[in-house]
This record gives structure tokens, sequence and C-alpha cells, in this order.
């Protein structure tokens, strides 16, 4: 039956009835916590009792709450038999629309997709039903992962349903199935491809693009029937035409196999109606390079006045997955024919190199180059150097297996190429080192209060190194300086940025402020002979080690990845079936967060501007307000003290500070660490509060008490980091990457008693159950936990168990044991930088900044 208004489920009072289909009533009601209107979808009655429809209906809610996009309808929770959605006001997607209206529109749906699809998560029923235009100009997709019921009896073009995962069976809207979907095959996102093109189609013309009076008619026009182009508007870009095309190939191993594919072609395709409706700039000019570096895609550069920061470019979105904790990197070969890059592995269990081809699309993973960080390419183009946690590699890219040439840390803190072949690191100093197995050289020694040497580049004669000094808290204000390998001295230059390089041009080009600065300069001098120009903005760069994402080719062209963009992220309680529940307040920008003892609070990490640093606050859960404890952003943490009363964080200077979680007095140093200025970053308490447990620079494990020098806990191969104290203080559990990935192990605390290897696919953060009897862990996507038990001095674990998938970060378990504090992660889209080619750039760099 039918709810009537002012009926109520849980705390939502019903306004009224906003639709019916046949697997739920949808209802406009009253969230009376938050003030807010949402929709309630509630499962019929007739339903309610049968455990494969209910099984389907909750899946539809876990579906949903994976997914976090703007171009997608939230969800907020469930109730009883309802889930409570976002209400999306606004209207019915309906052509014809002008092209460059339709083209906004489907650049949104593309990427709402390509969100769900890195998911797994295949629509299979995209119409202009399910697809809303908000007041604001948004479009919204609904009814994402659905598996609808039809109404018996009926033929109207409503979703035909049935178990979607098996063959034979049909599942979508007649009108926009694929021709697969229509014969009854299994389908995956390449249906969802095919149903956006049939969308976009319509977006154009208006019209539907396979009609019939009856399912039947409509299912065999999609099968047999010929498209009729000709029904396009004139004025459709070349680009949308070859995008319609091949998204609505029949043969789905002939069509479009990625959307991100057909999103890139319409964003340029947008760019370009946009820069020609506003024909502001004086003319364009085809650049026949383009044809050979990207065969699909049409490049071209704008000639304009030396003041305009606007660049020759094309745009390819670089994954998500580069967003890792050492920060995106991106090489150009010297010949300009390969990008190499990092991304997460698909198991997004560890890092793994990428090559790309200039003149292609895709991008091929290099086997054997797990746990890489920032490539750059030999000097014939041929081979591949990087970094790993504990190694330099090499790899040629032809393929075959990866050679280790230095075994030791030496943090990726850049490489250049020596003209007698052998490699300068960057690191505790800088390193000389063959290209072959070899025991490097040590060339440059600390001074003062550095602490490492960064981003070693050399200046035409081969001889003089160019670098970075980082001293204490880091900044964009970062030294260059110059070392002659003869004379082994050092020369501080009169410039500012991070990770200079010679151009031939005559340029020094350097990086602050996420702006690429160039300076004309003598390089025998020394000294720059004409004024600082800016000739790039929006630059990746991280404030914290200067890392810097661009690399130029020898023939002139700039590759680059632009910089982050911050979204707010939500945090929110899981409960152990994997059921979201958000929290009160207003989502921020949290890099990082921990829960207090008694589950009341919760400490954040807010970033402003960079995604590697902060401040903390404090959010009360009970009250929904917040509390600043800091205000220069630089700090990483946190942890609680065991009476909740205090915070404890570390600074990019290496101090550890503590603040009253109310916010008064002033932060206060909490102990001394013998003017030790590495990063920590305070971890766990032993019950008491007597002992800190600390990561020192994220590789090793460290403890500090009161009126005693800090010690190191552990002592193994490779890199320990996370430890947590179990509640009694007598079992630690960490991470460690002595195996060549990071895996969960527990011990006896204190002391080096016997081990146990708790997880054996990869581990990130870590928690005790409350009463210490359970270790959880996440991986990948998945939320796991393990019993560990005691017996005299002998720990026994059991096999982990998966609680539930959640793509986020864990920050703590409630005190009861049956809540998980955690934060989505951020929409992949919507945070995903570019990548960006500039096409002679030589060229470019000469008319901004013309050499003295």
């Amino acid at each position: 039956m039918p709810l009537a208004p002012g009926a109520r489920l849980g705390p939502y009072p019903i306004t009224t009835l906003l639709g019916k289909g046949g697997m739920g009533e949808v209802y406009k009601a009253t969230d009376t916590k938050l003030n807010r209107e949402v929709a309630i979808k509630v499962l019929p009655a007739s339903f309610a009792n049968d455990a494969d429809y209910l099984a389907r209906f909750q899946r539809e809610a876990h579906v949903l709450a994976t997914l976090n996009h703007k171009n997608i309808a939230a969800i907020y929770g469930m109730e009883q038999h309802a889930i409570v959605m976002e209400l999306i006001e606004g209207e019915e997607l309906k052509g014809p629309k002008p092209p460059a209206e339709a083209i906004r529109i489907a650049v949104q749906i593309a990427d709402a997709l390509e969100a769900a699809h890195s998911k797994g998560i295949v629509h299979r029923d995209l119409k202009p039903a399910n697809i809303k235009i908000t007041p604001q100009g948004d479009i919204k997709i609904l009814d994402f992962g659905l598996a609808k019921v039809a109404a018996a009896g009926t033929e109207s073009d409503s979703t035909l349903t049935l178990q979607p995962t098996q063959a034979g069976l049909i599942l979508g809207t007649a009108g926009y199935m694929s021709p697969e979907q229509a014969r009854g095959q299994p389908v995956d996102k390449r249906a969802d491809i095919w149903a956006f093109g049939v969308v976009l189609f319509e977006l154009l013309t208006g019209h539907q693009m396979f009609h019939g009076a009856t399912v039947s008619d409509r299912l065999a026009a999609v099968l047999r029937s010929d498209i009729d182009w000709q029904q396009l508007p004139a004025k459709s870009p070349e680009s949308v035409r070859r995008v319609l095309r091949r998204c609505l190939e029949r043969d789905p191993e002939r069509r479009l196999h990625d959307i991100a594919d057909a999103r890139i072609e319409l964003e340029s395709a947008e760019s370009e109606a946009e820069t020609t409706k506003g024909n502001k700039l004086p003319a364009y000019l085809p650049w026949a390079a383009a044809s050979a570096l990207l065969a699909a895609i049409t490049v071209w550069a704008l000639v304009r006045t030396p003041q305009t920061l606007t660049q020759p470019t094309f745009r390819v979105s670089v994954p998500a997955s580069m967003q890792e904790e050492r920060g995106v990197a991106i090489a150009i070969s010297p010949d300009g024919q390969y990008l190499a890059y990092v991304q997460l592995s698909e198991d997004k269990q560890s890092r793994i190199l990428m090559l790309r081809r200039t003149d292609q699309f895709g991008a091929q993973a290099i086997a054997g180059t797990q746990g890489a960080w920032r490539p750059i390419f030999f000097p014939d183009s041929q081979g591949i150097l990087y970094g790993t946690l504990n190694e330099t590699k090499k790899v040629s890219v032809h393929g075959g297996p990866a050679v280790t040439i230095l075994t030791g840390r030496h943090e990726g803190w850049g490489h250049a190429w020596e003209p007698s072949g052998s490699i300068i690191a960057g690191g505790h100093g800088l390193l000389r080192m063959g290209s072959d197995r070899g025991n490097p050289e040590k060339l440059t020694s600390l001074e003062g209060d550095e602490t490492s040497h960064r981003w070693p580049s050399f200046l035409p004669d081969g001889n003089t190194l160019l670098f970075n000094t980082i001293s204490g808290r880091e900044s964009n204000d970062t030294p260059i300086l110059a070392f002659d390998l003869k004379s082994r001295t050092r020369r501080l230059l009169p410039l500012k940025g991070s990770s200079p390089r010679y151009v031939p041009t005559g340029h020094l080009v350097y990086v602050r402020n996420s702006i690429l600065f160039a300076v004309p300069f003598d390089p025998r001098r020394l000294t720059p002979t004409g004024p600082e120009v800016p000739v790039v903005t929006g630059v990746y760069h991280r404030s914290i080690g200067g890392f810097v994402a661009y690399s130029f080719s020898d023939n002139g062209h700039l590759a680059y990845v632009s910089e982050t963009r911050l979204i707010d992220r939500p945090l929110v309680w899981v409960d152990r079936a994997g059921i979201s529940s958000p929290l009160p307040g207003k989502p921020k920008a949290v890099i990082g967060f921990r829960l207090s003892p008694d589950g009341q609070r919760v400490a954040t990490v807010v970033a402003e501007t960079d995604p590697m640093q902060g401040d903390i606050w404090v959010q009360d859960l009970g009250r929904g307000t917040t509390t600043r404890l800091t205000s220069d952003g630089t700090h990483v943490g946190p942890a609680w003290t065991p009476d909740g009363q205090r915070i404890v964080y570390g600074t990019r200077g290496g101090e550890l500070l503590v603040s009253q979680a109310d916010g008064s007095g002033k932060p206060q140093a909490l102990f001394q660490t013998k003017g030790d200025r590495e990063e920590k970053t305070p971890e766990s308490w032993t019950p008491g509060g007597e002992t800190l447990l600390y990561t020192h620079y994220l590789d090793a494990i460290w403890s500090v008490a009161a009126n005693a020098p800090p010690k190191k806990v552990i002592e193994a191969r490779g890199s320990q980091r996370v430890p947590r104290l179990s509640p009694d203080g007598k079992t630690l559990a960490y991470l460690s990457s002595e195996s060549g990935n990071y895996e969960l192990y527990v011990r006896p605390h204190p002391g080096a008693g016997p081990r146990v290897q708790v997880s054996t696919n990869g581990a990130r953060q870590v928690f005790w159950s409350p009463d210490g009897r359970q270790v959880y862990f996440s991986a990948g996507t998945a939320l796991l936990a393990a019993s560990v038990q005691i017996t005299g001095d002998r720990i026994h674990t059991g096999r982990p168990e998966k609680l539930f998938d959640f793509d986020g970060e864990f920050g703590g378990v409630s005190p009861d044991g049956k809540r998980f504090l955690m934060l989505k992660s951020p929409d992949t889209q919507v945070a995903t930088p570019k990548l960006n080619l500039v096409i002679n750039w030589f060229d470019e760099l000469r008319r901004l900044s013309p050499p003295v």
C-alpha cells in the first residue's frame, strides 16, 4: 500500500509520492536530523518477504554507496526496506540541444560512467529517463546498478528485468539496449558505451534512434535497423560524429572499449567549441606534428601575444591512481616518442610503471615494475630508470626483465644522466653510480640544517650540476645550487624554485607555487641574463620536498601534469555489514583522520591547497561542531592521547607537538628528539601514555618517552610503518615491506619475541578491536579482520576474513566494535589531474621569454 503524506519511515516524514517502478515506490521525504529533503525508495510489500528480490534491493543500496561522483545521485543510508537517496530536483534529459550544450552534457555523463566502470559497475539501463538536469545545469544519473522488475502484462518501454548476470536473460530498456543485451547475452561496460551513444544521438537530434510500436519491434530495430546519420545537425563537430560511430558499433569487439576515450575526444570538441564561441584570439595555425604525435586528435597552437599563458596543448586524463603518496610523476623520452608514468596496479596493491607512445591512445603496464616511482628515460630513449622502496632499477621500453643497479633506500629524489653514462641520484647528498651494478660515490654532503639534496640536472658543459637543497620546514622558496664535479665546490644561485633544469633555448626553468618560470641564463657564468617570466601555470607541485611533475624532450615538446584540485571528502560510519551512514557536518578536504578513544570526536588533517599538507581540526560528532587547532598548514598525524584530552601531531620540520583537544592553550613540544628534523608521524601510545610510537619519515618505527632518547623499535629489512599497540599494550601490529610489499605483522611488545605475518596480499591502515581480540586492516578496497590470541609467549592469528568492500580509508573503530570510521575516496574523475603535452614548446618559450 502506498505511503500517505505524513507517514513516517524512521526519522523521515513522507511528503509525496514521486513515482513508481516495478521494484519500488519513490517518495519525497524530509530528513529531520539534517533538515534536508531526500528521496526514499521503498520496496513493495509484495516483495518484502521474497529473499531474492530483497537481496537485489539491498545490492542496489550497496552499489550506490560505493559511488561518490558529482554526476551520480548519492545514497545517504537505509531505513527498514527503504533506501534514502539524494533528492534530485530538475527536468528529465531531452533533446534536441545545440551541439555545444549536447557535448557539455555528454562529457558529464561519460565522466560519471568512467567513475562507475573503474569500480566494475555497469549501469545497464542508461537512458534519458534516468538522467536529470539540475537547475544549475549539471546532470545527475539515477538508478545505477539497478535490476528493476517490470509490471506484468505491460508493453511499455520500461526496464525489462531479469537477473543481469546470467546469459540468455535481458536487462535494459529496449530502445537503448546494446545488441548483445537485446540477444540476452552477457554484457559488460561496452553496453553502457552503446547506450551512451544512443543518448548522445538523441541529445543532438531530438529523436529516438530506434522506433517501434512494441518492445519486440524496438529490439528488432536495435539488432538490424540502419542508423540514419543524416539526422545529425550539420554543425555537429567531426570529432563528435567519430565518437558516435565508435560507440554505436554493433559488434562489441569493434566498439569503443573505454568510455574515457569518448570523454577525452568530447572534451577536445568542447574546448574547440568554447574557443570558437569566444573568438578572442587572433588566429589558429595547424601543427603538422600533431598527426604524428596522436593520430586520432588534431592539435593546434594559438597565435597570441607574449603576455598570455594559454598553451598549444591537447589534454588527456592521467589515471587517478597516479595520485599516490609520493606524488604523481611523468617523463617524456628525449626523442619525444614515449611517455612514462606510475599508476596503481589493477589490484591497487602496488605502483606499476606505465608506458605510452605519444602517437597512440592506450598505455601499457611494464611487467615486473611493481613498486616503481619517478621514472626517467635513458639518453637514447630505449630504457627507463626508476626507483622502488629500496632499489634503483632499469628496464627496456621494448620489454624484458627489470634489472637492479643499486640497492638501498634513495627516496627517488631525482636522477640525472652524466655524459659519461653515469647516473647522479638525489638523496642525503648527491650520489654518482654506474648504469650497471656498482658502489655509489658520494658527491655532496649535507651542511647546516639541510636534510637532503634533490632533483639534480646537468648544465650543457656536462660538469656542472644544478640541484635543490631541503632544510627543516620545506617551502616553495627552495634554494637552487650549482655543483662543480671537478672542483667539488658548490655555489648558491640567486634564484629559488623546485626541479631546476636548463633548456637548450638558453633558459633555466623551475617551479614555484605551481607556476613554471623561465629566466634567460648564462650557464658559464651561472647567472640570469634577463627577467623571470611565468610560462606555464597550474603545474603539479608538492611543496613537500619540492616534487614537480614536468619533463621535456630534446625535440622541444613539454609534458607536465596539472595540479590536483582538492575536493571535499565525507566521513562515514560503516557497520560490519558494509552499510554506511554519513557523519554530521559539512565534508572537508580531509587528508588524515583518527577517531578519539571515546568515539565521540574525530581529529582530522584538512588541506587548504596542498594535497599533502594541512591543519588539525577536531570534530565533535555529538554536537556537530568543529575546532581548529593549527593554522600554518604543515602538520601530519594526528594521534589522541589515551585519556582523549590531547592530540599529538608532527610537523614537516620534524617536531612532535601536543595540543589540548578543546583548542585551549598553546601547542607544546612533546618530547625532545635531539635535533632530528626528519618528518615524524605519531601513531600509537602505551596504555598509560608513558611512551609514544611514531613512524620516522615513513620507513622506521621508533619510540620516545619523557626524559629518554628516541630508540628504534624494530630492526628488519625494508621499511616499517603504522605501528598499533593492542589495548593492553602487549602486542604490536605494524606494516613491513621486507617481502617487497607492505604486509601486516604482529609481535609481542616490548621486546623482540616471535612475530606472525597476518596478511598475504598487501595491507594499509591498521586498528585493533576494542577488546584486543581482532586486528582490522584494509587491503585494496576490502576491510578485513583477523583474530589474535596470545598463549604464553606465542601469538596465534586466524585467517583474515573480509568484512566488506569500501573504496576509502580507515580511521578507527567505535568503542562497541560495531562500526568503523571511514573516509570515502575522492571522486577519481573530479580529482584527476591532466597530463598535458605541449607541441613545439621551445618555440613557445622563446616567444614568452626572448633570450638575451
